[in-house]
């Protein structure tokens, strides 16, 4: 064999590997920071982006970017919560099933800014529809009618055009918290029944320096730490859970309206339960690393004993 074609054969071998490698990247969500989840599509509807800002007094904006894809089919974007929803104050109301709101964790709708034509609305935990329009009261009935209970959005009558459209929310969240004398643990579950979210970033402000640590749950997603700010970043495929979790300093009971428990080991027993993730999030990026490292050692072992040898014979 000729020392061109060799050469030719092993650099076919090594592209061959490294497009494998990447596919399987790919499909596994390794480029999620660099390019989302849904390159190659996430269906007729699906989040292109969502942003959110959690500030420690218990304010929590979020931004949702959709992208429809087929025109009038769509009349209703929204999101829900798992946990009691009230506009405003829910003050000492009581849920068909016996829990006080105000004085168990909940969230309460302070305001959305709905795309032009959409109607914001709100469906509570009593299930009392409220449209936050005053021009657009008399769509309250079908609104009910299609709403779920603890959901706010945006609806439209005449249906969505394909196109971008951007909804932003201004919650304020009232969490349970497990504290001890050293650290108080929040887990808050932003959503885990969602569209695809192809790109999520999530800021967490926190001036007076309150958190000591945060986790994420998705290899998909990652943290880091910038001055006063903590962020995460990446993707959330359809119906993932998206959270955040955190270790803070006990005097965040004193900044966020919430309700502590008395849990001793806070510390021990969050390192624990997020194990596994750390563990996971270790091999995923080891697992990454491999597959631009494969072709350099497959070259390096080639260069060093594969390659043929020219000796002259006399």
């Amino acid at each position: 064999m000729s020392e061109s074609s060799e050469k030719k054969q092993i650099a076919i071998l090594l592209v061959v590997v490294t497009l494998i490698g990447m596919a399987g990247l790919f499909l596994t969500g390794g480029f999620s920071n660099i390019i989302g989840i849904c390159t190659f599509g996430c269906g007729d509807v699906y989040v292109d982006s969502y942003s959110a800002d959690l500030y420690l007094n218990g304010t929590l904006e979020e931004t949702f970017v959709y992208r429809i894809e087929e025109s009038d089919t769509y009349r209703m974007l929204y999101r829900n919560w798992k946990v009691p929803l009230s506009y405003g104050s829910p003050g000492d109301k009581t849920t068909s099933w016996g829990i006080t709101v105000g004085k168990t964790p909940h969230v309460e709708l302070i305001t959305i800014d709905s795309p032009d034509g959409a109607i914001p609305y709100i469906k509570d935990f009593q299930e009392n529809t409220t449209i936050l329009s005053d021009s657009n009261q008399e769509y309250a009935s079908q609104v009910s009618s299609l709403a779920s209970m603890n959901e706010a959005g945006g609806y439209k009558s005449d249906r969505f055009k394909a196109g971008t459209y951007r909804i932003r929310y201004v919650f304020k969240v009232f969490p349970p918290f497990e504290c001890d004398s050293e650290y108080c643990h929040l887990n808050l579950k932003l959503t885990d029944d969602h569209l695809p979210y192809d790109r999520v970033t999530v800021t967490i402000h926190d001036p007076d320096g309150f958190i000591s640590q945060v986790f994420v749950h998705s290899l998909a997603q990652e943290v880091r730490k910038e001055r006063e700010t903590w962020i995460i970043t990446g993707a959330s495929s359809q119906d993932s859970l998206l959270g955040i979790e955190m270790l803070l300093n006990p005097k965040i009971i004193e900044v966020m309206q919430g309700f502590p428990k008395s849990v001793p080991g806070v510390k021990e027993k969050t390192l624990s339960a997020n194990e596994r993730y750390s563990t996971g999030s270790l091999i995923y990026r080891t697992l990454k690393a491999t597959v631009f490292l494969i072709p350099v050692i497959l070259a390096l072992m080639y260069y060093k004993f594969g390659r043929e040898k020219s000796f002259t014979v006399p």
